[in-house]
């Protein structure tokens, strides 16, 4: 009998071949016992068996058990216990039987009288032929059962009676001859089988030898298991047995309570009954198995058994890999199986089916691997785990080494079965690899098997992901002209080829279909019909169908979510996808772990940062290790978001979660650090960057670059700049950017020039962006000639400068003494709309300082034409030029233009004409200006007292002077260079020179020399 666990086809299997190996048992020797499923005649194999099969008896069981877990497990245990432990029951103990068919040499063989149905091939007909043996070796006479427990009752009632023994001989057979056994006898006779009267009276008077221990055994189970647990020693000393290991076995095995069993192994240890009895052993393994009592297990493993020159065998193994696989213990399982390898103790079929089958149900490729190689290389080769292992594959999506399966069954000519048949089906199915598929459908076909409804849904499934709807469609109508029933299965098949073919009216169709048929829908229907309203960008129609699973009942997954967010991205409706997760949550939906890639995109996409990290730390809390790319993009949204703990709490969970970060993330953690001032947290990560990686990218030098540049560290920058020359990268146009900008900032002109001219020389094209960048940065650094050159080249070029490049350009003419260039330019600029206001009033300064009143004036009406109207920068320019001038008049009436225009001075404008007035020795009028200037809320500045305390000098009033410079203090402006100069210049012309020498010493007290 070739049988396994759960998935585990026993196929063909003949009834007289295990009738015969059941009345064939007995007679075999208890070392030729082979302790299996597979037991074998062993008569037949020497050629010493007499039995032969009679005409009309024979019966074919067929029964496939399909991955159906306990149920498969628990009915093959139960036929190889009941073989195992009962073998000497079964057979020669029934002489009820009369009926004997002869060979050719006369020598009569029993047949059993078992009611088993030629025409009825089902499980339960076979299961009913073993429970028919069962009952027959377990006939029992009730009156014997009264009278042995009256008898034990009253032995333990009383102490001064003797020791009843149990197992008592009884000298007439006929008192066993119950009513029952003549009912059987006539079944017999009903079934052909009958026995004439007087083989009935010679078996009533059998030899009492022949039927006591038997009959000892059996009472002494009913009195173990009709007595309180405390009795079991006293039935057990008391009992006439021999207790020889088939009997220990026998009653081992048929106690009813677990806990009684496990008294009397204990009593059967003590006394010596276990030694060398391996097969007591195995019983209670099974036993402690179902107890998942695994400790006890390990230690008569341990000791116990050599303790009693007991070594386990094959059975002892698989019995213990099946509790562990009832128990779902697949750890246990593995150390079991690893054990038999380590003692020696070959695997059969059955051990690699069932861990093989534990493996596919708990998804574990790599185990399952190693016991699959395992067996190929021991030569085992069975079906059965070529389909386990196709199952497990097809289920973890490795179709390839599905495929792989498939062509190694090949090599090894492994002929499949139907369920391996079915199983490559799905294997090319799910692929969508059609001619593989039709293939095999067509060999199933051929071989006179029928596909059935999985075979069918199978190639419905492969017709779909090859979007050939039309053919999916003509299977279902050969399925029904087949009087195949079509399930939930196969409409959800024909719904999923309509989504990948995008029929939505179709598939509406079948899904009505499906309601007719009162068929609930799936989860996954669901999800296909949102997805194709997406694709029609039909929002209402996703609502509808959302309303329609909560009145079914279907909870939505993350499958539902994915869709609708896809359908809602797909219809461009991103930012609308929150109500949509209020309706699915209003359905029952609740956030899970499959849900939370999905959810994080959403909150992204939406820009909802906060909700993105809540998800992101339930992710790591649920154990879930983020994608990189999803971390990146967190972190880039925190960036942006300026959230900056965040965007830490991400990158320390991606390290501790074994995620390591790709270099555009550990660069852009560098740029956050540095934006909130972590310069330490960015120095640590770069060079930690730099050490791992053999050549870094040169984008983490630009970052850190700009990290040192936003943190006013120019030393920091220009240090990394150096280090690239050491690492022999050649800077960038970012690079080259970054260096200037911060070279501007810092005020570090030759550090500026050598860029530039570095700059020039190199590789790096001069465009649009760098020429502009230039121009901003260099300006006055670098000769008036080569800016004049750089922006005629960018002219010549066709670049467009930028507003800021025109203005730095006008001003830069300005101050060279270059009016008239600096009006070509704004000329330029308002050819190409770039002039503002600023760009008129940097003219307006140039004049100024030209001190170019007609063109001044000009280029300020120009500006007021050019609808700028007047700022306030270009009339302080034209003050200061009118007021340097000495034309107070003109002075006067700019600033009646000014109040005519609604414009305040500001702190320039008070500074230039306290600097007017001083120069024209307007003390009156300077100090009247300094208190309005109080009053308007304007504060003065260093240059505001130092012009007024340098009037005061000029005017010889050094005691003025001196206050001014107190009034100065006492406003908490501190002094510079100018000031005390002023003071000892002062007191030198007053002819003081004891004062202007001790001005001078504070001058160098405060740190400033001459």
């Amino acid at each position: 009998m070739a049988a396994a666990a759960g998935g585990i086809v026993i196929g063909d299997l003949r009834l007289r071949e295990s009738l015969h190996a059941l009345s064939c048992i007995s007679r075999s020797s208890p070392s030729e016992f082979l302790p299996s499923c597979s037991h074998l005649c062993l008569g037949r194999s020497r050629g010493s068996c007499s039995w032969r099969e009679r005409s009309g008896t024979r019966a074919f069981v067929t029964v496939q058990l399909r991955e159906t877990g306990n149920f498969s497990e628990g009915l093959l245990e139960g036929i190889t216990q009941g073989l195992y432990s009962d073998k000497d029951n079964l057979g020669n103990g029934h002489t009820e039987r009369s009926a004997h068919s002869s060979d050719g040499d006369g020598k009569g063989v029993p047949s059993l009288d078992i009611p088993f149905p030629s025409c009825d091939r089902s499980m339960s007909s076979y299961i009913q032929a073993i429970g028919t043996l069962q009952e027959k070796r377990l006939i029992s006479n009730v009156a014997d059962t009264l009278t042995i427990r009256s008898q034990v009752d009253n032995s333990l009632n009383v102490e001064e009676r003797p020791a009843i023994k149990v197992g008592g001989r009884l000298s007439k057979r006929n008192i066993y001859t119950t009513r029952q056994q003549h009912r059987i006898v006539d079944s017999g006779k009903l079934n052909g089988y009958g026995r004439d009267q007087k083989t009935i009276k010679k078996d009533r008077y059998v030899s009492d030898s022949a039927r006591d221990p038997k009959q000892k055994t059996l009472n002494l189970i009913k009195a173990l298991d009709g007595f309180p647990n405390n009795s079991t020693d006293h039935l057990l000393e008391n009992s006439e047995l021999q207790f020889s290991s088939r009997e220990c076995a026998f009653i081992l095995n048929s106690l009813q309570s677990q806990d009684r069993a496990l008294e009397a192994f204990q009593w059967m240890r003590e006394t010596g009954k276990t030694r060398g009895n391996v097969y007591a052993y195995n019983i209670m393994f099974k036993i402690l198995g179902a107890r998942h009592e695994w400790s006890k297990i390990d230690d008569f493993l341990g000791g116990k058994m050599q303790e009693d020159e007991c070594e386990p065998d094959q059975y002892t193994f698989n019995t213990l890999i099946m509790s562990a696989s009832k128990a779902n213990y697949v750890d246990y399982a593995t150390i079991t199986f690893q054990l038999m390898l380590q003692t020696g103790v070959l695997p059969s079929i059955l051990t690699y089916s069932m861990m093989l089958l534990l493996y596919q149900r708990h998804r574990k490729v790599a185990e399952a691997e190693s016991v699959f190689s395992h067996m190929l290389n021991s030569g085992v080769q069975a079906v059965v785990a070529y389909s386990v292992m196709i199952a497990l594959y097809n289920r973890e999506g490795l179709f390839e080494k599905s495929e792989q399966i498939v062509t190694e069954m090949r090599r090894n000519n492994v002929t499949p079965d139907r369920d391996n048949w079915l199983k490559q089906l799905n294997t090319y199915g799910q692929q969508g690899k059609i001619e593989e598929a039709e293939r095999i459908m067509d060999t199933v076909e051929e071989s006179g098997m029928s596909l059935g409804l999985v075979g069918y849904n199978s190639m419905i499934t492969a017709y779909g992901k090859a979007c050939l709807y039309d053919k999916a469609a003509r299977l279902v109508e050969k399925m029904r002209e087949e009087d195949l029933v079509p399930d939930s299965i196969t409409y959800s098949c024909m719904i999923g080829a309509c989504g990948r073919v995008g029929k939505l009216k179709e598939a509406l169709s079948w899904f009505a279909e499906m309601k007719r048929l009162e068929i609930k829908p799936a989860s996954s229907n669901f999800n296909t019909l949102i997805s194709l309203y997406g694709k029609a960008k039909d929002v209402e129609g996703i609502v509808r169908v959302i309303t329609e699973m909560k009145k079914y009942g279907c909870k939505p997954d993350w499958q539902t979510l994915d869709a609708a967010v896809r359908a809602y991205d797909r219809a461009g409706l991103i930012k609308d996808v929150t109500e949509i997760l209020n309706l699915l949550r209003d359905a029952g939906w609740v956030e899970e772990t499959g849900s939370y890639g999905t959810l994080l995109h959403v909150y992204l996409k939406c820009n909802l940062p906060k909700e993105a990290l809540r998800i992101f730390l339930a992710m790591r809390k649920a154990g879930m290790a983020p994608k990189e790319y999803m971390c990146r993009s967190l972190i880039c949204t925190f960036r942006d978001a300026e959230m900056f703990d965040g965007a830490k709490s991400v990158f320390k969970e991606m390290q501790v979660a074994g995620v390591t970060p790709s270099l555009e993330s550990s660069c852009t953690m560098i740029y956050v650090y540095g934006m909130n001032g972590d310069v330490k947290e960015a120095e640590g990560l770069f060079h930690s960057l730099r050490s791992s990686v053999k050549r870094l990218d040169i984008f983490a030098y630009n970052v850190m670059i700009n990290v040192y540049m936003r943190c006013d560290m120019p030393e920091g920058a220009i240090k990394v700049y150096k280090l690239m020359e050491e690492d022999h990268l050649l800077p960038d146009a970012y690079t080259y950017h970054s260096m200037l900008r911060m070279c501007q900032k810092c005020n570090l002109p030759a550090q500026a020039e050598e860029i530039y001219w570095r700059l020039r020389n190199s590789d790096v094209e001069l465009d649009e962006v760098m020429c502009n960048c230039v121009l901003n940065t260099c300006a006055k650094f670098l000769p008036l000639e080569e800016m004049h050159k750089l922006f005629q080249e960018m002219i010549d070029v066709g670049y467009v400068p930028y507003n800021i490049t025109f203005n730095v350009m006008i001003d830069l003419y300005g101050k060279a003494g270059m009016p008239e260039r600096a009006h070509k330019a704004l000329k330029l600029a308002q050819q190409f709309g770039s002039a503002d206001k600023i760009s008129f009033s940097t003219l307006v300064h140039a004049y100024a300082k030209k001190q170019d009143f007609p063109n001044m004036e000009a280029a300020l009406w120009e500006m007021q034409n050019a609808g700028y109207g007047s700022s306030l920068e270009a009339y302080n320019s034209i003050l200061d030029a009118y007021g340097k001038a000495g034309q107070m008049e003109k002075v006067s009436d700019v600033l009646a233009r000014m109040e005519n225009s609604g414009m305040r001075m500001d702190l320039a404008s008070y500074n230039i004409l306290i600097n007017t007035y001083g120069k024209n020795y307007m003390i009156a009028e300077m100090e009247t200006l300094f208190r309005t200037m109080q009053e308007e809320g304007v504060v003065p500045d260093r240059w505001t007292y130092n012009t007024i305390i340098r009037t005061y000098g000029f005017a010889d009033y050094p005691d003025r002077a001196v206050y001014w410079f107190k009034a100065m203090q006492d406003a908490g402006i501190s002094p510079d260079r100018v000031t005390y100069m002023i003071l000892v210049s002062t007191f030198e012309r007053a002819g003081n020179i004891d004062e202007a020498a001790r001005w001078c010493l504070r001058m160098s007290q405060a740190g400033y020399t001459r």
